[in-house]
């Protein structure tokens, strides 16, 4: 999975140039950080 995923982004730094890739890599941190707040609450209902 690590793997797969650094490949992806090797490949998107060298299809999307630097300008691009920086877009691109703001918007992935983005929604990382709301996947934070996604989850809190969610696993303990689920193991109910």
């Amino acid at each position: 999975s690590r793997l797969i995923r650094a490949a992806i982004i090797i490949y998107a730094a060298r299809v999307l140039g630097a300008a691009e890739y920086g877009i691109f890599s703001y918007v992935l941190s983005f929604a990382g950080f709301f996947t934070i707040f996604a989850d809190l609450g969610v696993s303990p209902l689920m193991t109910r």
